[in-house]
């Protein structure tokens, strides 16, 4: 099957898939730097918000750690609450058999 000449005597259909690729990898171009400007303006400058706001910092890592249970699946369940009050132990209390 050949490619089809149009007046100029140029292959239009190769041409304009030709066009139509450059074209995409323009826009892939201006995607990738949209999203670099994106991280260096924003990903990369929460270590520092979080340095200069610990209270924000102590929430975030207090949240994790209470919902972190939740990322072991469809059967996971909260994890075991402390004793409701101490439990005194001493080495008495075992045999050294």
């Amino acid at each position: 099957m050949g490619a089809v000449r149009n007046r100029s005597g140029e292959y239009g259909a190769l041409k304009n898939a030709a066009i139509a690729a450059m074209k995409r990898k323009n826009d892939k171009k201006r995607e990738r730097a949209e999203i670099t400007e994106e991280l260096i303006n924003g990903t990369y400058a929460y270590p520092k918000y979080l340095i200069d706001h610990p209270d924000v910092a102590d929430r975030i890592e207090q949240s994790i750690r209470d919902n972190m249970w939740k990322l072991q699946g469809k059967n996971a369940k909260p994890p075991a609450s402390a004793a409701a009050k101490p439990v005194s132990v001493s080495a008495d209390d075992f045999n050294d058999d």
